[in-house]
């Protein structure tokens, strides 16, 4: 394209340098004759002179409309790139910096008006994507405010599994270097928390407490152990219901340890659910329809609740006014208002007998229980009876 504008531009140059000569002293020239000639040729290197420069401006505007192409296409390869940086893969503010390119391209005075009137369209279309953006952004805040953040619930779950491992470590090393001694909870619960706090688990005890629990609830069979742990976690808590039934549920698992029901009978004390001769048979509190006395110094409880929560068999005979019990191969019998009983068919002395209370049938309980074979504990200071097939650790 400039190589014709130069072309062009020569031939111009040369016809221009013959033109003076043309009207140049004849004297000097090669003779009259010979400057005649040249005065008849003028009209027709005029008329060629004519045609150049025609074609000059020609060429000049076919260069200017390929230079205004160009730019064109120039800025919508601009406009498209910059299209594709505000789409669906972009951020905000990239999407707000190709607008403002865009703009900045259109403010060019070059620029032919169907290349700037596709810009606007292109500028209003992308302006219209980042408001919707932006509102969608808005909107998905509002829908999760007052939520838990998912690094909240991933910090969660990380303390829960935290102490998790070390609650297990820890029963590990129990197990290990004092196989015999109870665990002591409170110390136990009471490293967990320090642990998982100064570790930088949590953030305050409050937390370190619900992950202790949360961890155990985790497990979907958990040792008794770890059910003393999170009772104690939870009472620390203040969910004392819910301390009060993994303690119950303990106590189901393995109720020879004292101070799992001590600790359960002092939850209830302040629930005011503990009543004088609560009697737990089996890690199990009986709920008598009548209340068990103390006669002759002995603790008399109804008969049928009392065998049957132990899992044995009661008969009554109306005629005789006999009870027998049976359990497995042990049998008693005891007749109302004597003091004698018939153990596997040997009679023994009662102190007290067994008696007709509130229409109910009362028996002394460490009697009919150590004669079916199980023990008996009395705990004086919160005047509970527990019924066992073990003795009760005092730890």
């Amino acid at each position: 394209m400039y190589r014709r504008l130069m072309a062009s531009t020569a031939l111009l140059l040369a016809v221009t340098m013959v033109a003076p000569a043309a009207f140049a002293n004849p004297a000097q020239g090669a003779g009259a004759a010979q400057a005649a000639s040249v005065r008849l040729d003028l009209p027709s290197r005029l008329a060629g002179l004519q045609l150049s420069i025609q074609r000059l401006t020609e060429l000049r505007a076919q260069i200017a409309a390929e230079a205004q192409a160009e730019f064109d296409l120039a800025a919508e390869m601009l406009a498209a790139h910059a299209s594709a940086e505000a789409g669906t893969g972009g951020s905000t503010s990239m999407g707000a910096d190709a607008v403002a390119r865009l703009q900045v391209v259109m403010a060019n005075p070059a620029l032919s008006a169907s290349a700037r009137a596709k810009l606007e369209g292109l500028v209003a279309n992308l302006t219209e994507q980042l408001e919707l953006r932006a509102e969608t952004v808005a909107e998905a805040e509002a829908r999760v405010k007052g939520k838990p953040a998912e690094t909240d619930l991933t910090r969660a779950n990380a303390a829960r599994e935290a102490a998790a491992l070390r609650l297990q470590a820890m029963l590990d090393a129990n197990a290990s270097v004092e196989p015999d001694r109870a665990l002591k909870i409170e110390a136990v619960v009471a490293k967990l928390m320090a642990d998982l706090v100064g570790g930088g688990k949590v953030e305050s005890e409050q937390q370190a407490l619900a992950a202790i629990e949360a961890a155990v609830e985790a497990d979907p069979n958990p040792t008794v152990a770890e059910l003393d742990v999170k009772a104690e976690a939870e009472a620390k808590q203040g969910k004392k219901a819910e301390a009060r039934a993994t303690l119950a549920a303990r106590l189901e698992a393995n109720p020879h340890t004292r101070t799992a029901y001590e600790r359960l009978i002092g939850l209830e004390t302040e629930a005011g659910a503990h009543q004088e001769l609560d009697t737990y048979v089996l890690g199990k509190k009986v709920d008598f329809d009548v209340r068990p006395m103390i006669k002759e110094n002995r603790t008399l409880v109804p008969i049928r609740a009392l065998v049957e929560s132990l899992g044995a068999e009661v008969k009554w005979n109306a005629e005789t006014r006999v009870v027998t019990i049976t359990k497995g191969s042990n049998t008693i019998e005891l007749k109302i208002d004597s003091k004698v009983a018939v153990v596997g068919g040997v009679e023994m002395q009662l102190e007290a007998p067994a008696q007709i209370e509130g229409n109910r049938t009362v028996v002394p309980v460490r009697f009919i229980s150590e004669g079916l074979g199980l023990y008996v504990k009395w705990l004086a200071q919160h005047r509970t009876i527990l019924v066992t097939e073990e003795p009760v650790a005092e730890e």
